[in-house]
């Protein structure tokens, strides 16, 4: 069995696909462990795919995937089509980045702030005016974004992120 597994590798990932996500899911569900270690184990790189695009370090996107099958766990038995699990877990995982993301933002601002508070006045440099319109855009965007309909708001991480 094992050397016909090997000869037709494309076999092998039709097999795992027909090992349908409906039926892990109802296995784990019934809180089989090796239906979670499978479900974890099918959708590990795409989950570990996304925290790079972000710029994380493989630290941050193991940090992530952990806290992506978090919820995973938490929110499993509210899944109603085990089809959709692919798009959820991607959609889940780019939350997970952005959240990362944002508080990698507000540590690099806090540590900033920090340090321009122990500087004398003589070596702040005030933001440029390209800069300053930059930031301008940027908040028009965001507030633009908070204006779309929901649907089309949770298309953007999964689009462009």
């Amino acid at each position: 069995m094992r050397s016909n597994l090997l000869r037709n590798p494309v076999e092998v990932e039709v097999s795992a696909n027909d090992s349908s996500d409906a039926q892990i899911v109802e296995r784990c569900l019934a809180r089989d462990q090796d239906a979670w270690r499978a479900l974890l184990d099918k959708y590990r790189s795409l989950i570990h795919s996304i925290p790079f695009k972000y710029g994380a370090t493989p630290e941050d996107a193991a940090d992530i995937f952990q806290a992506v099958s978090l919820e995973l766990f938490s929110e499993l038995p509210k899944l109603r089509d085990p089809r959709a699990l692919p798009a959820w877990l991607m959609q889940v995982t780019a939350h997970k980045c952005f959240q990362w993301k944002q508080a990698k933002v507000r540590r690099a601002e806090n540590d900033l702030d920090e340090i321009e508070n122990h500087l004398p006045p003589s070596m702040i440099v005030p933001p440029t005016l390209a800069e300053i319109e930059a930031n301008e855009k940027e908040e028009q965007l965001r507030e633009a974004v908070t204006r779309l309909p929901d649907r089309s708001r949770e298309m953007i991480p999964m689009l462009f992120y």
